[in-house]
């Protein structure tokens, strides 16, 4: 997986705290400003529940909360104590959280939420509080062929 340094996305000022989750490399950036801070790898949602590409913020913090979906389906899921929870498309559920139930970052795995390590998780819950914006989060697939030299 590759973190290439991304130009700001439309709407984010030269000021505010972003980040970039790159669908295709599956990787996670923090940047202040122009300025890359952070880098990890995350797992996204598997292609039967895609997480969705556009420019969000963040709505809702939560230090530890409890998760499920899929009620009376085989891939029914609740998961108690996830940590470091930062919704940001919170009508359709999807945040970006710690995560202790696996460890396969780099490779899509979740029900569309962006799963981090819980300490990725922790550290961008901290740095993104100290924020002077609601944290943008920017979703989308890089194309294959601009990491090709």
């Amino acid at each position: 997986s590759v973190v290439d340094v991304s130009p700001r996305p439309e709407g984010v000022g030269p000021d505010d705290f972003w980040t970039e989750v790159d669908l295709y490399e599956q990787t996670f950036a923090a940047y202040d400003g122009d300025r890359l801070v952070y880098a990890t790898l995350i797992s996204s949602g598997l292609n039967r529940w895609p997480t969705r590409e556009g420019l969000f913020q963040v709505s809702t913090r939560l230090d530890e909360f409890k998760m499920s979906g899929a009620e009376g389906r085989v891939d029914y899921y609740y998961l108690e104590d996830i940590p470091y929870i930062m919704y940001f498309d919170e009508y359709n559920g999807i945040a970006l959280h710690g995560t202790y139930w696996h460890n396969r970052f780099g490779y899509k795995h979740s029900h569309g939420c962006v799963n981090m390590s819980i300490l990725d998780a922790e550290w961008t819950y901290r740095w993104s509080s100290e924020a002077p914006n609601d944290l943008w989060v920017w979703v989308h697939t890089s194309d294959p062929l601009d990491h090709i030299n």
